[in-house]
């Protein structure tokens, strides 16, 4: 059969989006595979779970990929009408990608929540949150491998629609599912917030952290998103959608899971304020030491007055960010 998928603009924006996001999932979590022992610690539980939730991710868009290609272009009555056999095929593949995802979302919660443990868990209050959130994350997938085989009555119906029966719509599945995990997701951003308020470090590097925590967000509020996409009444514009931006809200947490880690790969203050004054020399045609300040040996943080450098944690946060603080503030972030 000819490649038509040119002919329906959502499954074609569905197919270049599998193209992009995988690779680019795969990519981060090398980067983090690699960054992680030039940081000095050791790859851990969480950096295996962040490798699973990329697997799971991949397989995901997979699914999802073969689904929309046995499509290629029709609607799916089209399809129910011409090919029932491949009407059954490609949902097959719609739910395998549906446990894919369930699995990849505990993967990547666990892993972020495998990084707390390491960096707060010596606080009971944090450590009790944190087990909580897991709990709860292992739950909503176990809950969900129980009952989602239960969405059509009897469940032959899922592949087979000219079985006489019933099947529960398509939004109050995505509801039912991806409502808990964006709330948890939201947990999970101000659980981190909670834990860096008290840290004695710099205000810059408390924002930073905040940022970078922050982006788990996003990840909750793709997934509102996708609820409301499977509203649409037109079902293949639904499944396109709620496809194309489960693809982006998988790279999106891969990407929050492992830049936590990828702080050998990313400039510090240092390397921007040397990169700026080298900017301004070439502009201004001045290369000496007097329109940089902290140039030559000037540049050590030891040398600076008042002012230590801190490293946030190569042993125990993998947040390794060179920052000017004051000095009776200067702590290590280290509580593995």
């Amino acid at each position: 059969m000819a490649f038509e998928l040119q002919k329906h603009p959502t499954q074609m924006a569905h197919f270049v989006a599998v193209l992009v996001f995988s690779p680019l999932s795969i990519a981060v979590v090398l980067l983090r595979l690699v960054a992680v022992p030039r940081s000095g610690r050791r790859l851990g539980l969480e950096d295996a779970l962040a490798a699973v939730a990329t697997l799971f991710a991949v397989l995901t868009n997979l699914g999802g990929q073969v689904a929309i290609t046995i499509l290629n272009g029709r609607e799916i009555s089209e399809k129910i009408a011409q090919s029932p056999s491949d009407f059954g095929h490609m949902r097959r593949w719609d739910m395998a990608a549906l446990f894919f995802y369930m699995t990849h979302s505990l993967a990547v919660k666990l892993s972020v929540l495998a990084l707390y443990r390491r960096i707060f868990g010596i606080d009971r209050a944090y450590r009790l949150c944190i087990y909580a959130l897991a709990a709860a994350q292992t739950m909503l997938l176990v809950i969900f491998c129980i009952f989602q085989p239960l969405q059509c009555r009897p469940s032959g119906r899922y592949f087979d629609f000219s079985i006489p029966g019933t099947c529960r719509s398509e939004g109050s599945v995505i509801l039912g599912f991806d409502a808990p995990n964006s709330l948890i997701d939201f947990a999970m951003v101000a659980l981190a917030w909670r834990m860096i308020r008290p840290l004695h470090l710099s205000t810059a590097v408390k924002w930073r952290l905040r940022l970078v925590f922050g982006m788990g967000m996003l990840v909750g509020i793709i997934g509102f998103i996708k609820i409301a996409i499977t509203y649409s009444p037109s079902a293949i514009y639904a499944f396109s959608m709620a496809s194309i931006w489960t693809s982006v809200q998988m790279f999106v947490s891969v990407l929050c899971c492992c830049l936590p880690a990828l702080h050998p790969f990313l400039p510090t203050a240092d390397s921007w304020r040397r990169i700026y004054w080298r900017l301004t020399d070439r502009s201004s045609g001045k290369h000496g030491s007097a329109a940089r300040p902290w140039a030559g040996a000037a540049n050590t943080p030891d040398q600076i007055p008042s002012h230590d450098r801190i490293e946030l944690g190569s042993d125990a946060s993998g947040l390794a960010q060179s920052e000017l603080v004051d000095r009776p503030k200067a702590v290590a972030l280290s509580h593995s």
